[in-house]
């Protein structure tokens, strides 16, 4: 939901300097976007890119199939460090185990 809110600011942002007469490449630097997605979000409509947002959201993410057994080893282990991942039994996938790590520490924290 944050980065949907993000890409939805961004979105707005890339308008209006465009509107102010700012050049693809100007607006590219001022706000860190690369070129081809300053002139993606140019040429979009509004509802071009809310239903674009949506198709995202609707995405099958790569460990979909093994959220369940991440979510119970990191419930199992919450001291477990990255590094430790593999003594704790969890499959550590470049950055997606992170993915499910973060709201269960929070979680784990408040209760």
């Amino acid at each position: 939901m944050r980065t949907q809110l993000k890409k939805l600011t961004m979105y707005n942002k890339v308008n209006e300097l465009s509107r102010e007469g700012l050049s693809i490449r100007q607006i590219s630097r001022n706000t860190g976007l690369d070129r081809a997605t300053v002139r993606k979000y140019l040429r979009m409509t509004e509802e071009e890119f809310s239903a674009s947002l949506a198709l995202q959201k609707q995405r099958n993410r790569k460990l979909q199939p093994y959220e369940e057994f991440i979510k119970q080893r990191v419930t199992n282990y919450p001291d477990c460090s990255a590094a430790q991942g593999e003594d704790c039994g969890l499959l550590l996938l470049s950055q997606g185990a992170s993915v499910f790590r973060l709201p269960f520490q929070r979680q784990y924290l408040q209760g």
